[in-house]
């Protein structure tokens, strides 16, 4: 009679589900280790793969992919700034800039003070200013950029073409000379050994 029961109770399942029936296999949590925790863990393992997943398919200039598997990881975890700062890099290579924009405020809105990838954020909005010629803005967020980490090139060349493009070519030409002595300075110390 059990049997029996278990039976319908699986066909009707097979039924509502359109025929899909799925087992996930989940080891019990160890002795003193509260099962939350062991989920939380797998749900972490999965946004990194999603991530990771996104990551690599942009890579690849495989765009729509990459965006789902970045949306896989925003659904997971939808106050982790990373996998939004990855989706609005898709975008702006998509040029999809307006678009970009709009994900990287959501990701500085969302970024905890003192984020670590802070810089690039910012870079990142600047950047995607730039592409629209917005070179007043693209000049706030590369500034920002470089006063968390001043060796930044790419937000100091870029910073320097905003200038450029608005007429401030003092502070352009500033810059490029910053970054000559840089190069040079990386250029002598890689011919020298340790």
């Amino acid at each position: 009679m059990k049997f029996a029961k278990f039976l319908a109770i699986g066909l009707l399942c097979l039924l509502f589900n359109g025929g899909v029936f799925a087992l996930r296999y989940s080891e019990p949590p160890k002795e003193g280790e509260p099962r939350f925790l062991r989920e939380e863990e797998e749900k972490r393992s999965a946004y990194k793969m999603y991530l990771d997943k996104g990551i690599r398919y942009f890579k690849k200039g495989l765009y729509p992919e990459a965006k789902g598997f970045l949306w896989e990881a925003i659904n997971l975890y939808p106050q982790d700034p990373d996998a939004y700062i990855n989706l609005a890099i898709v975008h702006m290579a998509e040029d999809n800039y307006d678009t970009a924009i709009r994900i990287l405020k959501k990701s500085k809105d969302l970024a905890p003070p003192g984020y670590f990838q802070e810089e690039i954020l910012l870079y990142n909005l600047g950047l995607a200013y730039f592409k629209k010629e917005n070179y007043k803005e693209a000049i706030d967020f590369f500034s920002r950029s470089l006063q968390i980490y001043p060796e930044f090139r790419q937000a100091a060349y870029y910073l320097s073409l905003s200038y450029e493009r608005t007429g401030q070519s003092q502070k352009a030409q500033t810059l490029k000379e910053g970054l000559d002595k840089q190069l040079e300075a990386v250029e002598s110390s890689e011919g020298q050994t340790p």
